[in-house]
């Protein structure tokens, strides 16, 4: 964390931990946590019972009819970095992976309303059952096996699966699994995203599942994967926790915004004509039932602008200038909350894709829908244009329409 961190309770946190199999968690370099900290996150990481830091004792404390005590520390260092004013609830992750899908799985369960994120990478979910599945059954000494009728009832009292109620104010999670993992069976991934989407249709936080054919948590993913999990997981945690990623000289230097960069392409007609290296139309796709909107679209599309520039990669600058479109669709609601966001269309270029949708998600909450709007929602379609000629725009009749 940075030397000048002010103590308010408003600092994005994101927490993390491992706590079995006699694994220490040591000091060392890890890419996600030195991006996490370099745009103003506090990365913190527990030492639990269960793990190796303090001995063969320290395990044994964490381990078979002991494993509460793993959830229980987890939990009071979070209690711990809200108490000592690091953080709040609304701005605290936490993040682990396999025996560490177990703790944060567990530590949600338990405690739902302590966290805002939560990433949950290859876990064991469902622990009444886990002892049947892949390789599963070396791990009995650890954890037990539900086999056992003592052993039975403490795996049933902090297994995440079973303890999920309908109804709970979960926070959003982000569930981490693939076909080709060897070691956790990528099935309690998936099962438990389906129920916990199901215990919570009501809710605005988001259950997710990214789901990977070609992958699983045994190493050897090349290092360009490597880079956009890293990406898609910060992205995540980023939108959750409501924090905007300080753009590179952005503020100082806006050398390809919208208005003064104007970039010279040739037409399909072989008319040299400046067109914006980017451009963004905005639609409205539900009745506007009488309402003038066209104020109202024009301060949604500079807000809209205004984090896009922020957001733009390397791809669609000189000198690659790569080209695409991209199509969002979402609702807005009278209070200016985003829903049912979806990409309709992508531009072909994964950066591309996500400079768009980071737009949105960082602008949002969006402007309030006018007051004498008497519905609940507007639903919307944004096109996002790189690089665009003339003929790629839509006709000046159209585009008029959208604003």
């Amino acid at each position: 964390m940075a030397k000048s961190l002010k103590l308010d309770g408003k600092n994005p946190v994101l927490l993390t931990g491992y706590g079995g199999f006699n694994v220490s968690q040591a000091p060392g370099f890890n890419s996600l946590a030195a991006a996490w900290m370099a745009n103003g996150g506090v990365y913190a990481v527990a030492n639990l019972r269960g793990g190796g830091e303090f001995g063969e004792a320290w395990h044994h404390a964490g381990m078979l009819e002991k494993k509460q005590n793993v959830f229980d520390d987890f939990i009071a260092a979070a209690e711990w970095l809200i108490q000592n004013k690091y953080t709040s609830p609304a701005r605290l992750a936490i993040r682990g992976g396999s025996n560490g899908g177990l703790l944060v799985g567990a530590a949600i369960t338990q405690r739902p309303d302590l966290f805002a994120a939560v990433i949950c990478s290859y876990p064991l979910l469902d622990m009444v059952r886990y002892q049947n599945f892949l390789v599963a059954k070396y791990w009995v000494p650890e954890y037990g096996s539900s086999d056992n009728a003592e052993q039975f009832k403490y795996i049933y009292a902090y297994s995440p699966y079973h303890h999920v109620k309908a109804g709970t104010k979960y926070p959003s999670v982000l569930f981490i699994s693939g076909d080709s993992d060897t070691r956790v069976a990528p099935l309690h991934a998936r099962k438990m995203t389906a129920l916990m989407q199901a215990a919570t249709a009501a809710s605005d936080h988001p259950i997710l599942l990214h789901y990977d054919t070609t992958a699983g948590h045994s190493g050897g993913t090349p290092a360009g994967k490597q880079i956009e999990n890293t990406t898609d997981e910060l992205g995540y945690l980023f939108w959750q926790l409501g924090f905007t990623v300080p753009a590179k000289q952005q503020a100082a230097n806006d050398d390809h915004s919208d208005s003064p960069a104007l970039k010279l392409r040739e037409t399909t007609a072989g008319a040299a004509e400046p067109i914006p290296p980017k451009r963004g139309s905005i639609e409205i796709l539900s009745d506007t039932l009488g309402v003038n909107f066209v104020p109202y679209m024009k301060r949604l599309r500079l807000t809209v602008q205004n984090h896009w520039n922020a957001l733009i990669p390397e791809a669609a600058l000189p000198p690659q200038m790569k080209k695409g479109v991209v199509v969002i669709e979402f609702s807005i609601r009278k209070e200016g909350t985003v829903q049912g966001m979806k990409l309709v269309s992508g531009s072909g270029d994964v950066a591309l894709d996500r400079a768009a949708w980071g737009a949105l998600v960082d602008a949002a909450p969006l402007p309030n829908l006018p007051a004498e709007f008497a519905g609940d929602h507007l639903k919307i379609r944004t096109r996002f244009y790189y690089n665009p000629d003339k003929n790629d725009l839509p006709p000046p009749a159209e585009s008029a329409k959208q604003q």
